[in-house]
């Protein structure tokens, strides 16, 4: 079986620095200079498509969709129903023959990841609380993101129902999610 190599990382960002012609021009010309065969596309994205599309990428696969499946040499129906995003995307695979059956997740931790987390939980005077439990409030597009004041809402139903500990999780873009949380 053909098994596709990785040639590198080509960061685009086409709402911030690369959003200019010119460097959507030079991106297209970055990745036809690569030879790339094929895109896997996570997104229904028509504009990064399309780009694939002008860089004469041959095989682009991607979810069947009105906004840019038309876009698509192999078009994969979405899977129905909420599952994981790691079964979802492993769909992609299935046009390279790959087995999309997916099993139960399993997470190994080292010893030294356990004892890291103790010690970190026990700074912030978490050590012992059960259950805990971990929101993130954040989303990488503000109309996917719940309202803080909702996030607080299930946060204090948690508490009240399982006497459970919070702890929020993200990045320096989402404290002020978190700040309005808590208040």
């Amino acid at each position: 079986a053909h098994h596709p190599s990785i040639h590198g990382w080509l960061p685009f960002d086409e709402r911030g620095a690369q959003r200019a012609s010119s460097a959507r021009r030079e991106m297209i010309g970055a990745i036809r200079h690569r030879g790339f065969d094929t895109a896997i596309i996570l997104r229904r994205s028509a504009s990064r498509t399309w780009l694939l599309v002008q860089a004469s990428v041959p095989r682009r696969i991607g979810f069947a969709n009105w906004k840019s499946g038309w876009l698509l040499t192999h078009r994969v129906p979405p899977p129905r129903g909420p599952i994981h995003k790691s079964d979802t995307y492993i769909q992609l695979l299935a046009p390279w023959g790959v087995s999309t059956r997916t099993g139960a997740y399993e997470f190994h931790l080292s010893d030294q990841e356990r004892a890291w987390a103790r010690q970190w939980l026990a700074a912030r005077g978490l050590a012992g609380q059960h259950p805990l439990i971990i929101l993130h409030p954040g989303a990488n597009w503000d109309h996917k993101r719940w309202l803080p004041a909702r996030f607080a809402e299930v946060a204090n139903r948690l508490v009240a129902s399982t006497r459970a500990a919070i702890l929020l999780t993200g990045g320096p873009a989402d404290a002020p999610l978190a700040q309005g949380m808590t208040g």
